[in-house]
């Protein structure tokens, strides 16, 4: 049975964190789960709502595959925090989600199948989704094709949509061409770093079905 590690960086999220949480360890399939969740020290209850999962988790066996592990220290930002989460991750297939965004049901079976059923495929995205502050899906689009050379461009995000990170997934193996110490320095737009390493030796499978939301709030740091 393979194992799916999700990462989530957060810091002062307590209005959405919860449904963030919920989205992963709702997950059902052929698979145990690995979500590590790295706080810079919130000031705020986020972390208290995360050591309240914590318990359930334990508590609750219909979590029996589902292993939540919280760090919570002072960081230098967002992609510190994914840095020291991606590097403690032991499973089969990585994905990271940020603390507003969450997954749609059935994501990580899909996930699952495709990983387990394709060798050819290190790396899949899927459908575009979009949330408002309410976590209503308001709009969704299938990308049409990310090209090896354009996505080393940093084309897409620039001149063409973007490759939405909330719904992209990879093979673990593929973290080894990462420089941690080169993510945690990065202010603004770390995925584009992790595309790009991806994209040096794999293409990006595009799967039909819809597997991660982002919402869309004034307090996302990907608005600006």
């Amino acid at each position: 049975m393979k194992t799916i590690s999700i990462v989530t960086p957060v810091f002062n999220a307590e209005k959405f964190i919860a449904e963030t949480i919920e989205s992963v360890i709702s997950q059902k399939g052929n698979f145990s789960i690995e979500y590590i969740i790295v706080d810079g020290a919130s000031t705020d209850s986020t972390a208290r709502i995360c050591e309240q999962y914590i318990d359930i988790v334990n508590k609750d066996f219909r979590y029996k595959n589902v292993k939540i592990k919280l760090m919570s220290e002072s960081d230098k930002g967002m992609y510190d925090a994914l840095s020291k989460g991606l590097c403690i991750v032991t499973g089969d297939i990585v994905a990271y989600l940020n603390a507003s965004d969450f997954y749609l049901p059935n994501a990580f079976s899909v996930v699952e199948k495709i990983f387990s059923s394709r060798k050819d495929v290190y790396w899949l995205t899927g459908i575009n989704s979009f949330a408002n502050s309410s976590g209503h899906i308001v709009t969704n689009f299938l990308p049409y094709k990310y090209h090896r050379s354009w996505v080393r461009k940093y084309v897409y995000g620039g001149q063409l949509m973007h490759i939405q990170q909330e719904s992209t997934f990879w093979r673990a193996g593929l973290l080894e061409d990462i420089d941690y110490f080169k993510l945690a320095n990065m202010n603004m737009a770390g995925d584009f770093y992790l595309w790009h390493s991806f994209s040096l030796r794999y293409s990006l499978e595009i799967v039909h079905a819809q597997l991660g939301c982002f919402r869309q709030h004034e307090e996302h740091k990907s608005s600006n």
